[in-house]
């Protein structure tokens, strides 16, 4: 089953990116688009400058951390009878923007939720101009198996066994003195229950379980390992 990856980065410095673009495109050639005032461009420019100066803070801390961690070094074991250095600096950026409120990307999320909830808006053009779409990403199951855990619960052997992605797993059995695996059941959850009656009442048995996954009414992957359970 495909899935949708979001389409804001993952990292600091490529979300920061990811902003600038969708700030100056909306900017240049969307504002009568989708009809914004100035109050809501100028809300996400407040926005944007404070993660930009931010992320600058962030850098200059991470730098003067390193050299400060270099000098500490330099005065506990460098050699003596050198040129005294000079502590190290700290260079902080200049003009820092009117702070706002925490949760800018709460914030943007919201405000791309309103720009794709409009009439104009489109995936295949603005949506990839904008880079408000996510990559779409359909998994490779040819190589997938099913991974069972067995467990005993009350009367009943508990089946579990996570569907990644998939609608649902065929469960197939088998036990006592049976030679081959039938099947069982299909199981859309991410448990199932086998309460089935030993053979013999009273006499303990052992059952073997597999699995498929299964999407729609299609099998696929790989038949699971076979796990084994005494009841």
């Amino acid at each position: 089953m495909a899935k949708t990856k979001s389409y804001l980065p993952l990292t600091d410095a490529l979300r920061l990116a990811w902003f600038e673009n969708f700030y100056l495109k909306l900017l240049l050639s969307y504002i009568l688009t989708f009809g914004l005032t100035t109050t809501q461009t100028d809300a996400l420019l407040a926005d944007l400058k404070a993660l930009r100066y931010t992320n600058l803070l962030c850098d200059a801390v991470v730098k003067a951390a390193l050299a400060c961690n270099g000098y500490r070094r330099s005065m506990t074991g460098g050699m003596n009878k050198v040129t005294t250095p000079g502590f190290p600096e700290i260079v902080i950026p200049l003009l820092p923007p009117t702070a706002v409120q925490p949760g800018i990307f709460n914030r943007v999320r919201k405000f791309v939720k309103i720009l794709k909830a409009h009439p104009n808006y489109n995936d295949d053009v603005i949506g990839k101009d904008l880079a408000t779409v996510g990559e779409t990403i359909v998994p490779n199951y040819a190589t997938k198996r099913p991974a069972l855990k067995l467990s005993l619960s009350g009367p009943g052997i508990l089946v579990k066994s996570p569907k990644k992605g998939t609608d649902s797993i065929h469960l197939y059995s088998k036990r006592g003195g049976e030679t081959e695996m039938t099947f069982l059941a299909t199981i859309s959850n991410a448990s199932w229950l086998d309460m089935r009656a030993n053979l013999v009442v009273g006499v303990p048995e052992t059952r073997s379980y597999q699995a498929w996954f299964v999407i729609g009414d299609q099998v696929i992957g790989l038949i699971s390992a076979v796990q084994i359970i005494t009841v």
